[in-house]
């Protein structure tokens, strides 16, 4: 089969341009008027978009169904990318986490090899890996993405972010990494938040940064077992313009804090 694809040609045919209703819409751009006649289809939830759309679909699978060897092509794809995708590996002592994206999964899902208590090595790893987190598990839709990931220090916890739905802004939560049971609650507005965690705290914390969807400002707090946060403040406010980020340093003794205006970073090392 891969001879045959090797050596199969396809022309490419003269068609007619997609129909569709131009509408007088003109902008003045620095004085210079850009007429866009097609701004219709922006609307992409209007009846007339819809139908533009779906017979455009139906042109397609028309023109498609000439094409030779397409079933063979796909075929031969997806047999190529068949296969596990792997993440770098993080090290919190002794256990190994990462995430892989099985062969013919949608989602990677996160997964730890755990510390082997009972070998005589208590630094190497156990045989694994063993699932902490699978978002397909938790929404069998494949609507929702494993976004980011920090383990704690001790290897004992892990926070996760997650959304759904193709919307960047999602949840934080707390889960164990031997059971992955969830521990606390889930906090809110959170978008590719840094995760700092408090070394040697107890109960354990960490650092996040959460957007304030009433008050259009980003701040970073400290959440005290994932209930209401310990201590903030409010790196940036702007109506959302403002981007906050964190971090903290593997000694626990500073605690990197940046705002963007847009793409501007301003960045403070308060201990």
């Amino acid at each position: 089969m891969s001879g045959r694809l090797n050596h199969v040609m396809v022309r490419n045919r003269p068609g007619t341009a997609p129909a569709a209703d131009p509408v007088s819409v003109v902008d003045t751009l620095h004085g210079h008027p850009v007429p866009d006649p097609y701004r219709w289809l922006e609307t992409s939830d209007s009846p007339a978009t819809l139908r533009w759309l779906a017979e455009r679909g139906r042109d397609f699978e028309r023109e498609a169904a000439t094409w030779p060897l397409r079933d063979q092509l796909a075929e031969r794809i997806r047999a190529l990318v068949a296969t596990d995708l792997w993440s770098p590996p993080v090290h919190r002592s002794g256990a190994l986490f990462c995430t892989v994206r099985r062969a013919g999964s949608e989602h990677p899902c996160l997964v730890v090899w755990p510390r082997d208590p009972g070998g005589t090595d208590t630094t190497a790893p156990a045989p694994g890996p063993l699932t902490v987190h699978d978002p397909c598990a938790d929404d069998p839709t494949g609507r929702t993405t494993l976004d980011s990931w920090e383990p704690s220090p001790d290897g004992r916890l892990v926070a996760l972010q997650t959304s759904s739905g193709g919307v960047e802004r999602g949840g934080l939560r707390v889960v164990r990494t031997d059971t992955g049971a969830r521990v606390g609650p889930t906090v809110s507005g959170v978008r590719y938040s840094h995760v700092a965690w408090l070394p040697g705290e107890r109960p354990a914390s960490f650092y996040y940064v959460r957007r304030d969807g009433v008050r259009g400002c980003a701040e970073c707090g400290c959440a005290g077992s994932w209930t209401a946060p310990r201590h903030s403040c409010t790196p940036a406010r702007g109506r959302g313009r403002y981007r906050a980020c964190g971090s903290w340093t593997t000694a626990g003794c500073w605690s990197p804090r940046a705002t963007a205006p847009g793409t501007v970073p301003t960045c403070g090392w308060p201990t």
